[in-house]
């Protein structure tokens, strides 16, 4: 029975690999083709002058009207586009990126960001308070913080201390939280803060430390703002020029700081998860009475670099981006993709770099549960003395190199999970098997659990343990099988159900903002040269017309053509197109040949005549004759002068959008195509040729 089970779950992972490959596939198809609309677009570089704004307003609170120079990144958004949750501390000035702008726009990189606190008193410029982060946790998010808090509290149980994490559980905590080893300072402050008995932390206290912004301190009064490279020169020369003024003052009376970050790079000396960027300059102050915490200085960089569409960030990093960017996964994916064409680069796939991550764990508490996980399962390891070598070879009962379900199933329970069941199972195997097939290689084993280790440790572990005589584990028993068999088949039914609706949603959302991004297209290419190409034009009895044209050496908009298209002048190889005629004199006499050296080229002054028109005595060498020759074929196939033709090689194609207002009938559905077509030369009597074909 236990075989036969074994055989229908293989049967089964093995479909599901194949559709969550199918899936992978049609997603990047899905974003290529979202992402491409954006290449040939009528963007709009319209009211783009840089807007001066009174340098005294940066010892004023951000009060958020639409006079003010800086607004919240939160509250940026792309041309019928949604924004996202970015943190109320980043903001972008308006010469950056106008709200107001209409039309569609590029967006510049971020290459200089503002620090500034318009007060650093002590009541100004402070730490937030319990108050101002306070967040209510859901009910799935109140599930993951308790599971983590149950796996974190391994030390706590094995001294009989359950439902509590003690100094050493604390430690890794918090280390799991903030992404770094917590100073023996901070266990200590964090205990006596928080632990009412002094010796642990429950749940309710845990909870409280992690929502009280204790782990993640931020000011209040603090703001970062991405400014234009001409706002940043400017504000650079009046810190310079102030400085020779007012030493200790940048705005007199105010108690005003502010820094320049370089916002693509760090300082040497940075944290792995960033430092704001490398100041370039600074107020006389700054690094005395405003300087950031470690935490909102990586907060701001790696919002930033979101922002400007950057895809490789350290793991601190990204989950700083988890945590910050409180929006739903599609929301982020949306705002990413748009961002990504606006920014024209469409050859990056985020699926193949780190930031897949923010796309894929939809908050902080996530992210705990799955570093507490990797935390239980090597300290039950340390505990036992097993080196991870010795754990995967022990785990894989069949010696394929690969765990199954039921493997790891079985391996969870000898560790000894807490209340484990199995949709636990199925969510670890969720965070571990990276590629989707349903199994777990050892490479995925590693990466989880044992990425600092090298190979060259794993064997000399391996040669150590066998040169002391220890002898290698006993293979862990595989379990529940059919049981994991059926949460993993009805978490993937769910999940297909989900992406099936989430499909229809998108194709339904992307069909309507292709509309509205059409029309503002169509209205930014009316001020262009020839006005807007197609145009409509309105008849009577609510009829429309829909003109593209090909005549003014332009393609419509949203043409999209393969094969070989040229531009061409309308009448080449038809009877209106006459060679050059040959050259004459400025009264209209042709010249002939006459070799004669006395005269001069009027053009070149050489002595080497070759033409000639004796009644006006005009002559000329052969090669200003050549060069005059070449000139007036050159005009006469210019397309940028005259009218074309655009001319299709056999077997291309192309499509063209057709305007709403000049689309098929609403009632009927019916519309009409007028077509002026040109071919080389007519069939053959008797027999048919299709210049066209219109695919249903």
């Amino acid at each position: 029975v236990t075989e036969g089970s074994s055989n229908r779950l293989e049967t089964e992972q093995e479909r599901e690999q194949e559709q969550e490959q199918e899936k992978q596939v049609e997603q990047r198809r899905d974003q290529q083709i979202e992402v491409e609309k954006f290449v040939e677009r009528e963007y709009s570089r319209q009211e783009e002058t840089q807007r001066p704004w009174p340098f005294r307003i940066l010892c004023q609170p951000v009060d958020g009207t639409a006079d003010h120079p800086f607004f919240r990144l939160k509250n940026f958004q792309l041309n019928h586009h949604d924004g996202i949750q970015f943190p109320d501390s980043c903001m972008a000035s308006v010469n950056y990126f106008n709200p107001q702008w209409k039309g569609l726009r590029r967006i510049k990189n971020v290459v200089m960001v503002m620090e500034y606190a318009p007060d650093t008193s002590a009541t100004a410029l402070r730490l937030r308070s319990t108050e101002e982060v306070a967040v209510r946790l859901s009910e799935r998010q109140e599930e993951a913080l308790a599971k983590a808090h149950a796996l974190l509290g391994y030390h706590a149980e094995a001294q009989g201390q359950e439902g509590t994490l003690s100094s050493a559980d604390l430690c890794l905590a918090i280390k799991a939280v903030i992404d770094d080893m917590p100073s023996g300072a901070l266990i200590e402050d964090v205990m006596s803060r928080f632990s009412s008995s002094g010796s642990g932390l429950s749940l309710k206290e845990f909870r409280q430390l992690l929502t009280c912004g204790r782990l993640h301190p931020q000011h209040t009064g603090r703001y970062w703002v991405a400014v234009s490279l001409a706002e940043a020169e400017t504000i650079r020369r009046i810190l310079h020029v102030r400085r020779s003024n007012h030493p200790l003052q940048v705005i007199a009376n105010h108690c005003t700081e502010l820094a320049l970050h370089y916002s693509p790079s760090c300082a040497p000396t940075a944290p792995v998860a960033g430092d704001g960027g490398v100041v370039l300059d600074a107020s006389p102050g700054w690094r005395v009475s405003s300087h950031a915490t470690r935490y909102e200085a990586a907060l701001a960089h790696n919002c930033f670099r979101f922002f400007d569409c950057d895809m490789h960030f350290s793991l601190p990093g990204l989950n700083i981006l988890v945590r910050e960017l409180r929006s739903p996964l599609r929301d982020r994916i949306r705002f990413f993709a748009a961002a990504v064409g606006h920014r024209r680069r469409m050859e990056r796939k985020w699926q193949e770099t780190p930031l897949a991550r923010v796309f894929s764990v939809a908050d902080e508490w996530q992210a705990l549960r799955q570093s507490s996980q990797a935390i239980f399962f090597m300290e039950a390891l340390k505990a036992r003395s097993v080196t991870l070598w010795e754990a995967f070879t022990s785990f894989d009962a069949d010696s394929n190199g690969v765990l199954s379900p039921a493997e790891f199933y079985g391996a969870l329970r000898w560790l000894g999970y807490p209340d484990l069941t199995a949709d636990d199972v199925a969510d670890f195997i969720e965070s571990v098997d990276t590629n989707r097939d349903g199994l777990i290689d050892y490479k995925e084993f590693m990466a989880q659990f044992g990425a600092s280790e090298s190979e060259d440790g794993e064997a000399m572990a391996v040669e150590s343990a066998s040169s002391n005589g220890r002898a290698l584990l006993a293979k862990t028993e595989p379990y529940g099988a059919e049981e994991l068999r059926e949460v993993m088949v009805m978490r993937k039914q769910l999940e297909q159900s989900r992406e099936r609706d989430e499909r229809a949603q998108q194709q339904a959302y992307r069909d309507a903002l292709d509309l509205k991004m059409f029309d503002e297209e169509l209205a930014t290419s009316r001020l262009r040269a020839g006005g807007a190409n197609p145009s409509v034009e309105l008849l009577a009895r609510g009829l429309a017309v829909t003109h593209f044209r090909f005549t003014d050496n332009q393609l419509p908009i949203r043409f999209a053509g393969t094969g070989r298209h040229q531009f061409m002048v309308i009448n080449t190889d038809t009877a209106a197109d006459k060679p050059v005629p040959p050259l004459a004199c400025r009264k209209g006499h042709k010249l002939i040949e006459y070799a004669q050296n006395a005269f001069k080229c009027p053009l070149c002054l050489q002595r080497n005549m070759t033409w000639a028109c004796w009644p006006c005595r005009h002559f000329l060498c052969q090669r200003c004759y050549d060069a005059d020759r070449i000139r007036r074929e050159v005009a006469r196939r210019d397309v940028s002068r005259l009218p074309t033709f655009l001319r299709c090689a056999n077997l291309s194609s192309f499509t063209l959008q057709v305007p709403h207002l000049g689309a098929a009938d609403e009632d009927t559905g019916a519309f009409s195509v007028r077509v002026q077509l040109r071919v080389a030369r007519l069939p053959v009597a008797g027999e048919l040729q299709s210049p066209l074909r219109f695919p249903l």
